[in-house]
């Protein structure tokens, strides 16, 4: 029997173009099993159409039991804890872990640099919503799976996977060099985001105003505060807005930042607390003509793309592999730490510039690219 490919999410916004572009790859030989908290749980994110079976996440192993040998890869999207109790279950399993990055940065195991700024730091450390989330989830581990540690279940996992799935190679590097993934695993180029499936319809759209989109969620990792000092030492325009997303994340954290905006950078802070019709977002996006995301780890990778697609000057930490990611495939994009200097023009990407980072996005990140990605390695286990 020809084997096929599973599929194992979590009902996420992402999954669909996951879908879109594994059965561009691997046309009908492709199944999803969704996992949601309880079995019969509403689907929210995922096309109804594109699930072969819906599990709770107790039901998962015992489901996959019978039936996992039939298939010659199974794509992990996220390495959850739930799903890496999956790979130590079967560990003669090709499993491929399609990256999210919370896996890695939120995970206690596996020795990641800071990612927060010292003021960031400091309302992180403080929070008492966010100790009692510590301490919930700890008793939780405790109880249900008779372990101390979820963070090192999944560090467990995630030395048996046989592929990574990544656009950011430097990712996969990084984790290679600490002996987090196993000396024998692969890398896959693999994206949530092939450009066609972003701008279906909308390719000619570019900016044309001069506002800042700042950040794009209420998390901490953005460190709001760190980029607001450092805007409060530009020269911004009379009229110049600092846009920043606060409506999906920690509301908590949200409520803070929106304070703080407000006592540092006054009539230009314009924050986004509500859910907008997208329309309406991909309007305010176009009037950005400037993007500054102060990550020091992989975050906003779509935003980021679509920031620089639309023609926008996007600002990256250089702590940020995304930022070292697209230099190496030479788009352009700027050092957030280029901002500090008083002399700060604002002056946007010219025409030029603009068409050369979309033809390098489309050379590394279109349907095609990808496709051809997948095709490769999947030829190369069939012949084995």
């Amino acid at each position: 029997m020809h084997k096929k490919v599973l599929h194992i999410a979590m009902d996420d916004k992402f999954i669909n173009a996951s879908q879109w572009i594994f059965n561009q790859a691997l046309p009908s030989q492709n199944d999803l099993i969704l996992c949601l908290k309880k079995a019969n749980n509403t689907v929210i994110h995922v096309h109804k159409d594109s699930i072969t079976d819906i599990v709770s996440f107790k039901q998962l192993r015992s489901h996959l039991t019978p039936i996992i040998d039939q298939y010659k890869w199974v794509v992990l999207h996220s390495l959850s804890f739930e799903f890496s109790q999956i790979v130590t279950s079967f560990p003669t399993v090709s499993f491929i872990w399609s990256y999210f990055g919370y896996e890695v940065y939120h995970n206690t195991k596996m020795s990641i640099p800071e990612l927060y700024g010292s003021e960031t730091s400091q309302l992180f450390s403080s929070s008492f919503h966010d100790k009692t989330k510590r301490a919930i989830r700890k008793l939780y581990y405790q109880l249900r799976y008779r372990i101390d540690s979820p963070d090192q279940g999944v560090l467990n996992a995630a030395n048996q996977i046989s592929y990574f799935a990544t656009p950011v190679k430097e990712e996969f590097d990084m984790l290679m060099e600490k002996g987090i993934l196993s000396p024998t695993c692969k890398w896959i180029n693999f994206s949530y985001y092939p450009m066609e499936f972003i701008f279906e319809g909308q390719t000619e759209i570019t900016t044309n105003g001069d506002h800042i989109l700042l950040g794009n969620s209420a998390s901490h990792s953005n460190n709001h505060i760190e980029a607001f000092d450092m805007i409060m030492g530009l020269n911004l325009q009379d009229n110049q807005k600092v846009i920043t997303p606060l409506s999906y994340g920690d509301a908590i954290y949200a409520e803070q930042i929106k304070s703080i905006g407000k006592k540092k950078l006054n009539k230009h802070f314009y924050p986004l607390c509500d859910f907008i019709p997208l329309s309406q977002y991909n309007q305010l996006q176009q009037d950005c003509g400037f993007v500054i995301m102060n990550h020091y780890r992989q975050q906003a990778f779509g935003n980021i793309l679509a920031a620089i697609w639309l023609g926008a000057k996007v600002f990256l930490d250089s702590r940020n592999n995304i930022y070292h990611y697209l230099q190496r495939i030479g788009v352009k994009v700027y050092l957030i730490e280029e901002l500090k200097t008083e002399t700060m023009e604002w002056e946007r990407l010219s025409e030029k510039k603009v068409k050369s980072n979309r033809e390098i996005l489309l050379k590394h990140l279109s349907k095609e690219a990808i496709i051809t990605s997948i095709d490769n390695h999947w030829n190369q286990i069939s012949s084995t």
